[in-house]
């Protein structure tokens, strides 16, 4: 947009603990890269945007379920200086998709 300035764009890590998760997980959802880059990519652009979770540090970003691909939620933290986002935890939506955050 003409005026506006540049998005900034956070470097987004993983955590031992996600990287773990995203091997057993990898195993059973065949799309689950994919997923993951588009969570990465709001991670990166707008953390802001996402709700963080009541007494923790933790903001959550979901995935849009699309065929062979259920929804995700993704937990992340911001670092204090506002330069990177390291995601912590990552969990597969059950059922329908929820609309309560993210």
């Amino acid at each position: 947009m003409a005026g506006s300035p540049p998005r900034k764009r956070r470097s987004v890590r993983r955590s031992p603990l996600f990287e773990e998760l995203c091997r057993q997980l990898s195993l059973n959802l065949p799309r689950l890269d994919e997923q993951l880059r588009a969570a990465e990519w709001k991670i990166a652009v707008a953390p802001e945007a996402c709700p963080l979770m009541e007494g923790t540090r933790l903001r959550l970003v979901k995935t849009d379920p699309f065929p062979n691909a259920p929804q995700l939620r993704v937990f992340f933290t911001v670092d204090d200086d506002d330069e990177a986002c390291e995601m912590q935890y990552l969990e597969v939506v059950e059922g329908p998709a929820s609309d309560d955050a993210g």
